[in-house]
């Protein structure tokens, strides 16, 4: 194997171990947001009830829709191509519409238990997603001889860039 390729492995392996390491932070910050939302339930507290179900879908808007977004956008099409890949980018594209939903549902509720009910569903959705992208289509992706996955994560507006 040529040089240029042994490091454009190395960096390509970096850049998927990085997005998987951001991949698991948003998890931290999810379940964060989802215990504020189950513990204030679980006390009854009805006007923190409403802020931290305001706070955990505002993030959601914010930060996971986005970063979704980013991987349809520079990620996914490149996983499709591959014909390992494309049935797991299929389903990976209704895991979205699924976590979308979920958010929706967070959002637009009245009923407290059922705001929590969600939000503990949303958190199982994004951990399982989250497994499937960093142990199946990252690693996949970074041995590609055909893809950069260095180059996708560095370019302005691709995923590294989506975090805030």
């Amino acid at each position: 194997m040529a040089r240029s390729r042994v490091v454009s492995f190395e960096r390509d392996r970096k850049a998927a171990a990085a997005l998987a390491e951001h991949h698991v932070g948003m998890l931290a910050t999810l379940d964060g947001h989802v215990e504020a939302l189950v513990a204030a339930v679980a006390l009854a507290h009805a006007g923190d009830v409403d802020t931290v179900r305001l706070e955990l879908t505002a993030w959601c808007r914010a930060e996971l829709l986005p970063h979704a977004a980013a991987e349809e956008r520079v990620l996914y099409p490149v996983g499709y191509a591959d014909p390992r890949g494309t049935l797991l980018v299929e389903g990976m594209l209704a895991e979205h519409q699924m976590i979308q939903r979920l958010v929706t549902e967070v959002d637009d509720t009245v009923d407290a238990v059922y705001a929590a009910a969600t939000a503990h569903a949303l958190r199982h959705v994004f951990e399982a997603h989250m497994v499937k992208e960093n142990d199946l289509l990252l690693p996949m992706l970074a041995r590609s001889p055909h893809v950069s996955l260095a180059d996708i994560a560095a370019e302005p507006r691709s995923l590294a860039g989506v975090t805030g």
